[in-house]
């Protein structure tokens, strides 16, 4: 079996492919990744890439190479040669980015920003063009503004939305047959809105959606939370969760405990799709994927912030592009001059 992106997998993921490589016969699992990426969230480090920590977690026999060849980007490229250079300071323990402007990596200032990003959109679209944060409220800024100001979208949700899937769901998946779950990370489109409500405290939209990360064209409907396109977390709290479910619960109070287990599992509002909008998305949430043009917002930074973990996101955010980087907002002590 091989695990690609192997880095980012938490630790609950990784004994799941070892416990399911383990009941087999003479089983071998493959993890690829890159060691300069961020780590799975909420860890150090990433078990998966780590041979001493295999060994002793899960008593493997391991062995473990070092892959050198660039194939994302041209070998005279200034994103390689930047993420390059920030590998070599991971090494070195200098975490203060020292960048070298090009013809593919730019200086964006904030006045500048809203034209370079039409640009990006007039001769990429929309698909090949993202906006990478430190946090979900930034991007929830910027995704808000690509709508207004360079889409031109005046309704909260409207048909051509691109979206990105903030929490496995596999109910949908299995009523139109169109994979085994659509994962945390998919990518959709809205084809159509076809109503809108409020339920249990939340508002609710059922729509027709492309699935996007497929090599066949896969629509279906399904119904979407419309709170979570602006909430400043990854995904909807647990609060907001349980207090759905205990309003569910209690309309199939009159059932048997088999009938409403069976009810709970079908609703579409316990099963509604969590989704946040795909123009700008954290660096974790990027992770894996790669675009053509990339805008990297520097965000809120501070003296102490200047450390492994930051290096790490800026190598992550760098290494996602394939044409061209726009550094956002960055300081001017970061630049060659």
């Amino acid at each position: 079996m091989i695990s690609d992106e192997g880095g980012f997998g938490g630790a609950s993921v990784l004994r799941d492919l070892i416990e399911y490589c383990q009941n087999g016969v003479e089983n071998k699992l493959l993890f690829i990744g890159d060691l300069a990426q961020l780590p799975p969230i909420g860890s150090v480090l990433s078990t998966a890439l780590n041979p001493k920590k295999l060994k002793s977690n899960f008593d493997l026999h391991v062995t473990s190479c070092d892959m050198r060849e660039v194939v994302r980007q041209a070998l005279d490229s200034g994103i390689l040669l930047n993420a390059t250079r920030m590998r070599t300071q991971l090494a070195t323990k200098e975490y203060q980015p020292r960048f070298g402007l090009s013809k593919d990596v730019l200086k964006v200032d904030p006045y500048e920003l809203t034209e370079a990003l039409s640009d990006s959109y007039a001769d990429q679209g929309d698909v090949e063009v993202i906006v990478l944060t430190r946090s979900n409220k930034r991007a929830n800024q910027f995704n808000e503004q690509i709508r207004r100001q360079i889409l031109w979208r005046e309704e909260e949700i409207e048909a051509g939305d691109r979206l990105m899937v903030v929490k496995n769901n596999y109910h949908w998946a299995a009523k139109f047959q169109i994979a085994d779950f659509i994962a945390n990370g998919d990518m959709i489109e809205i084809r159509k809105i076809i109503r809108t409500e409020e339920m249990y405290g939340l508002r609710f939209a059922d729509a027709e959606l492309l699935l996007l990360d497929s090599e066949k064209i896969k629509v279906f409907e399904a119904k979407i939370i419309l709170d979570v396109l602006h909430h400043n977390g990854p995904s909807l709290g647990d609060a907001k969760l349980t207090e759905m479910r205990e309003a569910v619960v209690s309309e199939y109070m009159d059932l048997n405990k088999s009938d409403r287990r069976k009810k709970l599992k079908e609703n579409p509002y316990l099963n509604a799709l969590q989704v946040k909008f795909a123009y700008a998305v954290t660096c974790h949430k990027a992770q894996g994927g790669q675009w053509k043009e990339v805008f990297i917002d520097q965000g809120y930074l501070t003296e102490d912030m200047l450390n492994q973990e930051y290096l790490r996101w800026l190598y992550t955010a760098f290494t996602r592009a394939t044409e061209k980087v726009y550094l956002v907002q960055f300081r001017d002590d970061f630049f060659e001059v």
